[in-house]
């Protein structure tokens, strides 16, 4: 037994397929005054759908990077960065070694 919903969607399925299958074609003609459009040659449609997103891709990067190549920050490039704890306690009894876990608080082993 089919629910409304099932029913909905096939019906609206099958209208839709219908539409689409027993459309007509369009038997429109070119306008006589229109000229006849200049031929592209490949090398220009090569730069327009290939060259120009490719240098646009490189200039985006290369405004994201020269910020930090400018400063010297090597780490950007290579792809390594020390630990940082954004917002936590730089020094003092709450700070965190390098690679060292806090097990005193928080967490599913969290003790209150």
């Amino acid at each position: 037994m089919t629910t409304p919903r099932a029913r909905l969607v096939a019906a609206a399925l099958t209208v839709t397929t219908g539409l689409v299958l027993l459309a007509p074609p369009a038997f429109a003609e070119e306008p006589s005054g229109w000229p006849d459009p200049p031929e592209v040659d490949l090398l220009h449609a090569l730069g327009i759908y290939v060259f120009a997103p490719i240098g646009l891709f490189l200039l985006i990067a290369l405004l994201v990077l020269a910020p930090s190549l400018a400063r010297g920050d090597r780490s950007v490039v290579s792809g390594q960065r020390d630990d940082e704890w954004f917002g936590g306690p730089v020094s003092g009894p709450d700070a965190l070694e390098s690679g060292a876990s806090d097990k005193s608080t928080g967490g599913a082993s969290g003790n209150w």
